[in-house]
């Protein structure tokens, strides 16, 4: 009875070995390889992504890519080219990733799992599907306190490769009329 005792108390050892623990802080590499800006945020941003993967998109292919899964919308009376919600997880596949989606926000723990153990970003849709929609990849996470901030690189604030922090309420539930469309995680190459 006790070397069966012992036995299981060594297997409970070494699986706890085994697990991932994340830190309060953790943050994924942040080697975004910048090309020549551009005047598309959802163009700097697809390539940014890609580096961040090692895949180089060359401007036409990225180009090819953007014009077969946007649309063309009217903002101030000019005609501007957005990614269309519905197919994001196609350009994310067309560029050669695969990914587990869901339509809801991660809990906090699945997203410090993704960040900390397994060291892939997040990527999520926030906005309004009809009108404006923001591609955002998470790339780390802190807890001060009891708040929970999400380190975050967006289509809006890519063209200059900056990070900036939100809360873990933002992502889930975003302010206004924005809302959660999907999150892309597990992230890898195919």
């Amino acid at each position: 009875m006790k070397r069966i005792g012992r036995m299981v108390s060594l297997g409970m050892i070494l699986m706890l070995v085994g697990c991932c623990r994340p830190d309060q802080t953790s943050f994924i590499r942040n080697e975004f390889k910048s090309n020549a800006m551009h005047t598309n945020e959802h163009f700097v941003w697809l390539q940014q992504v890609a580096s961040y993967f090692d895949i180089e998109l060359n401007e036409a292919e990225t180009s090819a890519m953007l014009k077969k899964h946007s649309s063309l919308r009217l903002d101030e009376n000019e005609l501007v080219r957005t990614l269309d919600a519905t197919q994001f997880g196609s350009v994310l596949n067309e560029i050669g990733l695969e990914f587990d989606k869901d339509s809801n926000a991660l809990n906090w723990e699945k997203i410090k799992q993704q960040i900390a153990c397994s060291e892939k970003p997040v990527i999520y849709l926030s906005g309004q599907q009809e009108i404006e929609v923001d591609a955002i990849m998470i790339v780390g996470y802190t807890e001060i306190g009891a708040a929970r901030y999400l380190i975050v690189m967006d289509s809006n604030e890519f063209s200059d490769c900056k990070e900036r922090w939100i809360t873990y309420e933002e992502y889930k539930d975003p302010e206004g009329l924005d809302k959660h469309l999907e999150t892309w995680y597990n992230i890898s190459t195919n």
